[in-house]
C-alpha cells in the first residue's frame, strides 16, 4: 500500500525481552498521558512481565515501533474442553502513525 508516496508495510509480531520497551513507554504516555516517576517505574515492571510472558504485541513501520497491545490469557472450559480466549488492553498506536497504520489494513 502506498500512503503519502511511501510504501508502508506495517509488522505486527510478539514483542521479546530485547525490544525496546522505553518505546513502548513513549507510546502510552503519547497514548494515555504521562505518568509520575512511581507509576513509570510500575508500568515498566508490569510490562517487562507482560512481555517475558509473551502477552504484549508490537506494530512496526520500518523497524520503528509505532503501536502496541497487550493480551491477558482467560480460557475459558465448555463441555470439558478447553476455550482459547483473550482480553486486550493497552492498545495504543503513535499519533502521527495512526491514519497510516489504519489505511494499511
Amino acid at each position: 500500500m502506498l500512503v503519502a508516496d511511501h510504501a508502508l508495510e506495517v509488522e505486527i509480531r510478539v514483542l521479546r525481552p530485547g525490544d525496546d520497551i522505553d518505546a513502548q513507554l513513549d507510546l502510552a504516555e503519547r497514548s494515555f498521558g504521562v505518568k509520575g516517576a512511581s507509576e513509570r517505574d510500575r508500568w515498566l515492571q508490569v510490562m517487562s512481565g507482560s512481555i517475558a510472558g509473551g502477552r504484549c504485541l508490537g506494530a512496526f513501520i520500518g523497524g520503528k515501533p509505532v503501536g502496541g497491545a497487550t493480551f491477558h490469557d482467560m480460557r475459558q472450559w465448555w463441555r470439558g474442553r478447553e476455550v482459547p480466549m483473550a482480553g486486550v488492553s493497552s492498545v495504543k498506536v503513535a499519533p502521527e502513525d495512526r491514519v497510516a497504520a489504519w489505511a494499511a489494513c
